[in-house]
């Protein structure tokens, strides 16, 4: 955990690491040969990848160790965050759906490439949302649990979340 003017920082780092994760996933879809049924595949697990690496942060971390935080605090408070969390969900259930339509497209190879930039165009504007709710986290939601919490609070909440995960959750989230 990165501390900020001696205040845990419990957002920060993690969202750099998910802004590099997409911007380099945005990189490889626009690269994408959609027409490639096996590069096709490999793209979707990796994909598959992302959409769990974000639920995981989502709800078994934020929403399991962060929100309650808040929420004790401030009647409410995280009514917009979770609203925003089931919208990450749908967007990420509708980018997974349109990548395995076209796995499973029967020839049309070029209709495969025009599906492709709808899917590149679609998963851009997800990063757009995502990259909304994040700074909001960071500009918002932090500086309040900065005001409403302890340091000590706020630290047992980011042991809590690295105590809560798998050895291969935390490799895939200091990666």
């Amino acid at each position: 955990m990165m501390r900020t003017e001696s205040k845990p920082e419990i957002y920060t780092t993690i969202h750099k690491g998910w802004r590099n994760r997409l911007f380099q996933m945005s990189i490889k879809a626009g690269r994408q040969d959609y027409a490639d049924q096996a590069s096709l595949d490999t793209f979707y697990s990796e994909l598959q990848s992302v959409v769990a690496g974000i639920r995981l942060h989502h709800h078994s971390m934020e929403e399991r160790f962060i929100h309650p935080l808040l929420s004790a605090r401030v009647p409410g408070g995280v009514e917009r965050l979770d609203r925003q969390h089931r919208h990450v969900d749908h967007l990420l259930d509708n980018l997974l759906l349109q990548v395995d339509a076209m796995r499973n497209q029967a020839g049309g190879l070029e209709k495969r490439r025009e599906l492709g930039l709808e899917f590149y165009l679609a998963f851009n504007r997800f990063i757009s949302f995502f990259l909304i709710h994040i700074d909001q986290e960071e500009e918002q939601i932090q500086p309040a649990l900065w005001n409403l919490c302890t340091a000590e609070e706020l630290e047992t909440a980011w042991r809590a979340i690295l105590s809560n995960q798998t050895p291969q959750e935390a490799m895939e989230n200091l990666g």
